[in-house]
C-alpha cells in the first residue's frame, strides 16, 4: 500500500493543510443546508465511488460506483464500515490517518489501499477522504472519493515482472545496464554494476564520464572515444567494443564488452545512448593464457601442437614425443581419425575445444584453440593423470556418496576439487537452492555463484584446503541448513561438504528456549505457590509465590527439606501428602494449613504429582497451591446464607419454585409441596407444564420464552393439577435470574392459592345470573301491565272523543229545531 501525499517522503505521509488534491469529478467540500451532509443523489451515477462515514468508521452513504467496486449491495454496504471491507493489512494505516482527519490534524489524505470484495477478491483504489463540518465548525463525517485502479496496478505489477526477469537475465549473463547523457557527460549504472563488476571503487549508480573513465588505461579510454565519435559521425551503434576497467585497490582487470544505442533528437544531434556491459574477463583470459602459450612451447613441460585442418602435424614440442611414439606418428605425418575429427570441428565452430588423450598411463587434457587467420589449430596439453585418478577414486566412492546423501532427510553430499569445480552433488536439498546436479557436476563455484556468494564459497574451500574443518549456518527461502566442509582423507585435493536441512531441529530448539522462557515467566507471575521436589524431598524448584508465602529464599530453600523449613507438624502434613502422591500415577488434591509470616492461617488447594524421568520412573514431585481461604469462608457465608434461605422460604404461606431454562423445577418449599400433595423429591425435575391445566400451558410458555429471551417478568392467573387430579387456581409472579453476563439463565415464581376467590367468584356469578333472570321476568309483567293500562287509557280516550262528537251532534240538531 502507498500513500500519496503533497510531498515527497520516504518515512510517513505529509499533507498540504487546507488542500486536497483534485480527483475526477470529486465531491465538493462544503455541507448542504440544514442536515450537514452532501447532496450525494448528485454524484449517484458518476463513475467515481463516492462513500460517506462517521466519525466512527461506519458507512452512512455510498453510490452505485462504490457498490460496483465492492460488489455489495447498497443496503449491504449500510450495514458494515471501513474495518469490514479494508484489506487487513492497510487497515492500520487508513485508521490512523481517519482518526487524524476526525481529530483535526489534517485536513485531508489520499493513499492507495486494497479492499477486499463481498466475493473475496482484492480490489486496489486510489481513496481521498476529507472531513465534513457542520454550520457551527463542529465535525458531522467523513466523504471517500474511491477511483479503481486495479488495471494500473496490473500494469505495474508486469513491469516489475518484466524488469525482475530482464534483472536476472542481465546477472545470468554477467551483464549491466548503462545510459550516458551526452550534454551533461553522465553515466548512469543498474544496481547490479558492482556485481558484474566484481568491485565499486567508489562509483555510485550516477557518475560523471571522467570518473568512470579514470578506472580505465589511457589507451581504452581513447579508443572508446574514438568508437563513439565514429558511431556519431555515421549515425550507427556501439557493437562489442571491448575495454579494461581496473580496480585501483588491488589492481585487478576486468575486460567488459560494451553493445550501445544512440538516440538522437530532431536535428541529428546525440542525446542519449543505452547499453549493456558484460564481464568476458573469463574468455580473455582462457585467450591470453593460449597466447602466452603459444609464445613459449618449446619450454612447456606439456604437449604444444600446430595441427591443418587436413590433420597433419605442422610442430610439436619437445613434450609431444609420447603423444607422437604413441600415434606411430611424426611431424608433417597425419594424426588419429578421432582427434582430425575435433581439429575439422574446432576450425567450423572458430571456438576452443577441450579434448582427452590417453597414452601409457598419462592422461591429457588438450585445448584446440583456432587460429582462422592462419588456417591452423593449436594444441595445448595438459598433464591430467592425477587428477583423473582421483576421479576415478571419487568414482569408486560416488555411490557411497550418494546413498549417504540419499540417506539424510533434505540434505546433500557435494565434493569439490582443488580448482573449486564440483565432482559430486546429490541430495534433494540442491534443489532447495534452485539447482540441480547437472548444473553443479564439471562446473566451478565461480560459474554457478558468479556473485559475492561465490566469493565467500571460494574463500570457505581455501581454508577447507589448508586442512581446516569449517562448519556454518545458512537461512534460504525460510530454511536453515547446516553446513560442514573438510579436507577429504587420502585424496589429492579434493573437499567434502555436507549440508542438511535443520529447520525442524532449530525450530525445535527455539521452539524449546522459548518454552522454558514462557515457563519460567508464567512461573514467577503464577499467583499460585509452585514447586518441585526430588524423591528425598528437598526442593529443587520453587516460583515467587512460593517462596514468600514459606517465609524462605531461593538459595536457602534449595536442597533443603520441609522439616528443615517448617515446623514438625506442618512437615509432617507436607511428608504424608507427598508419600500419597508418589504412590499414584495422577497424583492427590487435598487442602493443607499453613501460618505466613504475618500470623494469618491460610488454606491452600494443593495438587501433588509424580514426574517421572527419562526412564520412566517418579524422578520429582511436583506441588501447586491456590489460596482458598477466601473461598472457603465465602463458601461457608453462602451456605449458612442458603440454609437461612431456605429456612424462609420453607416457613412462606406461598408457593415458592425455581426453574431452569427448559422450564423444569430446580427447586421447590414446602407451601408450593402442600399444595399439589407432591413430595419435594417428586416435584424436582419435573416440567411445570405437566403440572399446568392443558387450556394454560400456551400462554403460560410464551411468557415464559419471552422472559427466558428478553428477561421479561410476568404474572399470571392458571390451573394446577394435584396428585389427585383435582385442580387448582393459582396467581403466578415470575421474574429472571440472570447469570454474570446479563442474560437470564433460570426463573423464580411465587404460586398463591387462589382457588377459594376462584369459587367465590363462581358463586357470586351464579347469583348474579338468577338476580338477573328474575329481574327479566318481574321487568317482562310490569311491562304487560303498563300496556294493558296504556290499551284501558286509550279506550277511554276514544269513548270520549265518541261522546264529544255525539253531543256535538245533538246539539246541532236542537239549533235547528228552534230556528
Amino acid at each position: 500500500m502507498s500513500v500519496k501525499t503533497p510531498r515527497k517522503t520516504k518515512v510517513k505521509p505529509t499533507y498540504k493543510v487546507g488542500t486536497a488534491k483534485k480527483v475526477r469529478g470529486s465531491a465538493p467540500k462544503t455541507t448542504s443546508k440544514s442536515n450537514g451532509k452532501y447532496p450525494l443523489a448528485v454524484y449517484e451515477h458518476l463513475h467515481i465511488g463516492i462513500v460517506e462515514a462517521s466519525l466512527d468508521g461506519k458507512y452512512m452513504d455510498v453510490n452505485e460506483e462504490f457498490c460496483r467496486i465492492l460488489g455489495y449491495s447498497k443496503k449491504e454496504l449500510l450495514r458494515l464500515g471501513v474495518r469490514d471491507c479494508t484489506h487487513e493489512d492497510d487497515y492500520g494505516l487508513d485508521i490512523k490517518l481517519h482518526e487524524q482527519l476526525v481529530a483535526g490534524k489534517i485536513p485531508v489524505y489520499e493513499l492507495e489501499k486494497r479492499y477486499v470484495r463481498k466475493d473475496g477478491g482484492i480490489i486496489w483504489v486510489e481513496l481521498t477522504r476529507s472531513l465534513v463540518r457542520g454550520a457551527n465548525g463542529e465535525p458531522l463525517h467523513t466523504l471517500g472519493v474511491v477511483i479503481d485502479i486495479s488495471d494500473h496496478k496490473q500494469v505495474e505489477r508486469a513491469l516489475r515482472e518484466s524488469a525482475e526477469n530482464l534483472r536476472l537475465a542481465t546477472e545470468a549473463a554477467r551483464m549491466f545496464k548503462w545510459e550516458f547523457n551526452f550534454q551533461r557527460q553522465l553515466y548512469t549504472f543498474a544496481d547490479n554494476f558492482v556485481q558484474v563488476l566484481g568491485f565499486s571503487a567508489g562509483l555510485l549508480p550516477q557518475n560523471s564520464a571522467q570518473t568512470v573513465w579514470r578506472l580505465s588505461p589511457a589507451e581504452d579510454v581513447q579508443a572508446i572515444s574514438e568508437a563513439i565519435a565514429n558511431a556519431i559521425e555515421n549515425h550507427t551503434d556501439l557493437h562489442s567494443l571491448q575495454y579494461r576497467m581496473v580496480n585501483p585497490e588491488n589492481g585487478q582487470t576486468v575486460w567488459l564488452e560494451v553493445n550501445g544505442k544512440i538516440i538522437y533528437d530532431e536535428q541529428g544531434n546525440a542525446r542519449r545512448m543505452f547499453g549493456v556491459a558484460q564481464n568476458i574477463s573469463t574468455s580473455k583470459k582462457a585467450q591470453e593464457e593460449i597466447q602466452i602459450v603459444s609464445r613459449m612451447p618449446a619450454e612447456n613441460p606439456n604437449p604444444v601442437m600446430r595441427l591443418t585442418p587436413d590433420g597433419k602435424i605442422l610442430y610439436a614440442n619437445d613434450a609431444s614425443a609420447l603423444l607422437l611414439a604413441a600415434w606411430a606418428q611424426q611431424v608433417e605425418q597425419r594424426i588419429p581419425a578421432e582427434l582430425h575429427k575435433a581439429v575439422m570441428d574446432t576450425l567450423a565452430s572458430g571456438t576452443k575445444t577441450e579434448v582427452e588423450i590417453e597414452h601409457r598411463g598419462k592422461i591429457f587434457s588438450c585445448t584446440l584453440a583456432p587460429i582462422p587467420e592462419s588456417g591452423y589449430v593449436n594444441l595445448y596439453g595438459k598433464d591430467i593423470t592425477k587428477r583423473k585418478r582421483a576421479e576415478e577414486k571419487l568414482r569408486a566412492s560416488e555411490a557411497l556418496y550418494r546413498a549417504i546423501a540419499s540417506s539424510i532427510p533434505g540434505g546433500g553430499v557435494y565434493v569439490v576439487d582443488k580448482d573449486f569445480r564440483y565432482l559430486v552433488a546429490e541430495g534433494p536439498v540442491t534443489e532447495a537452492f534452485g539447482l540441480s546436479r547437472e548444473m553443479l557436476e564439471g562446473h566451478t563455484v565461480s560459474e554457478v555463484f558468479p556473485d559475492e556468494r561465490g566469493t565467500r564459497m571460494e574463500e570457505r574451500l581455501r581454508r577447507t584446503f589448508a586442512g581446516e574443518t569449517i562448519s556454518f549456518e545458512t537461512k534460504h527461502n525460510g530454511r536453515v541448513y547446516w553446513t560442514q566442509q573438510a579436507p577429504l582423507l587420502d585424496s589429492i585435493g579434493q573437499a567434502i561438504i555436507l549440508t542438511v536441512d535443520i529447520t525442524e531441529r532449530k525450530q525445535a530448539e527455539e521452539a524449546l528456549q522459548q518454552s522454558e522462557e514462557r515457563f519460567v515467566r508464567f512461573m514467577q507471575h503464577l499467583p499460585a505457590l509452585a514447586w518441585i521436589k526430588d524423591v528425598e524431598g528437598r526442593y529443587v524448584y520453587a516460583n515467587a509465590t512460593a517462596e514468600k508465602a514459606f517465609s524462605t529464599p531461593r538459595e536457602k530453600l534449595y536442597g533443603r527439606t520441609d522439616l528443615e523449613i517448617f515446623s514438625p507438624e506442618i512437615a509432617a502434613q507436607f511428608r504424608k501428602n507427598d508419600g500419597q502422591a508418589l504412590v499414584s500415577e495422577k497424583g492427590m488434591q487435598t487442602v493443607e494449613a499453613l501460618r505466613h509470616a504475618d500470623g494469618t492461617l491460610r488454606y491452600s488447594l494443593v495438587n501433588k504429582f509424580p514426574i517421572p524421568g527419562s526412564d520412566g520412573s517418579t524422578a520429582l514431585i511436583g506441588g501447586t497451591a491456590f489460596d482458598i481461604t477466601e473461598r472457603l469462608r465465602a463458601e461457608e457465608a453462602l451456605h449458612e446464607s442458603e440454609q437461612r434461605l431456605r429456612a424462609i422460604l420453607n416457613q412462606a404461606t406461598a408457593g415458592i419454585v425455581r426453574k431452569d431454562a427448559d422450564g423444569k423445577l430446580i427447586f421447590v418449599n414446602q407451601a408450593f409441596c402442600n399444595m399439589l400433595d407432591y413430595t419435594e423429591s417428586e416435584l424436582l425435575g419435573k416440567p411445570i407444564w405437566q403440572l399446568t391445566h392443558a387450556g394454560d400451558v400456551d400462554e403460560n410458555r410464551r411468557l415464559f420464552d419471552k422472559l427466558m429471551l428478553e428477561g421479561v417478568p410476568f404474572k399470571l392467573e392458571k390451573r394446577l393439577i394435584r396428585r389427585d387430579g383435582s385442580i387448582i387456581w393459582v396467581d403466578v409472579s415470575v421474574s429472571p435470574i440472570m447469570d454474570a453476563t446479563g442474560k437470564p439463565q433460570s426463573a423464580v415464581a411465587v404460586e398463591v392459592d387462589i382457588t377459594a376467590r376462584k369459587q367465590a367468584e363462581e358463586a357470586l356469578q351464579q347469583l348474579n345470573l338468577q338476580l338477573e333472570s328474575r329481574v327479566q321476568k318481574r321487568t317482562a309483567t310490569i311491562q304487560a301491565m303498563n300496556q294493558s293500562l296504556r290499551d284501558e287509557i286509550a279506550e277511554r280516550k276514544r269513548i270520549e272523543e265518541a261522546l264529544r262528537v255525539s253531543e256535538a251532534s245533538a246539539r246541532a240538531s236542537e239549533e235547528k229545531l228552534r230556528t
